[in-house]
């Protein structure tokens, strides 16, 4: 991928070639100029135009280079092994069931696990729930009492 950001090196154009037909490598056109990357607008060089690359032609080029090399290791692998085809399939086969039932095992462990914390968090939440249920009651019994005592004094305030 190249690169056609800042440099230390004089940024002045190139002169077109003669007999060149097209634009030159990094002309953009008008729609995206930038300094450099990363940067806006114009600055010192506002004649020179830069080319940004887009994010999905780096994700594109990145794809591509990742399944091309996925597919040639295995290519490689396969083809510099040791062993024959049969052998390579059955120790292939064997790695799976292998791998299925460690997931499997892994997959079970993680259920028990979460069992143990729903079964622990909803006792929590049964003993809060038991609290806060104990603490409105006790305001409300407060408030209760508080008005009888104001009743009471209200009225032996009238009995005076």
């Amino acid at each position: 991928m190249a690169y056609l950001g800042n440099s230390t090196r004089d940024r002045t154009p190139a002169a077109p070639r003669a007999g060149a037909a097209g634009p030159r490598l990094g002309h953009s056109g008008p729609e995206r100029i930038a300094d450099g990357p990363g940067q806006t607008g114009r600055g010192a060089d506002a004649g020179r135009r830069w080319a940004l690359p887009d994010d999905g032609e780096r994700v594109a080029s990145f794809g591509a280079g990742l399944a091309l090399g996925l597919t040639l290791g295995a290519g490689l692998a396969l083809l510099l092994t040791p062993r024959t085809g049969a052998e390579t399939r059955a120790v292939l086969r064997r790695s799976v069931r292998r791998a299925r039932a460690r997931g499997g095992d892994a997959w079970d462990d993680l259920g028990d696990v979460l069992r143990v914390a729903t079964r622990r968090g909803g006792r929590r939440v049964r003993r809060a729930v038991q609290r806060g249920g104990w603490t409105a009651q006790d305001l409300i019994d407060e408030r209760r009492a508080a008005r009888r005592r104001k009743r009471a004094a209200r009225m032996a305030a009238l009995d005076c």
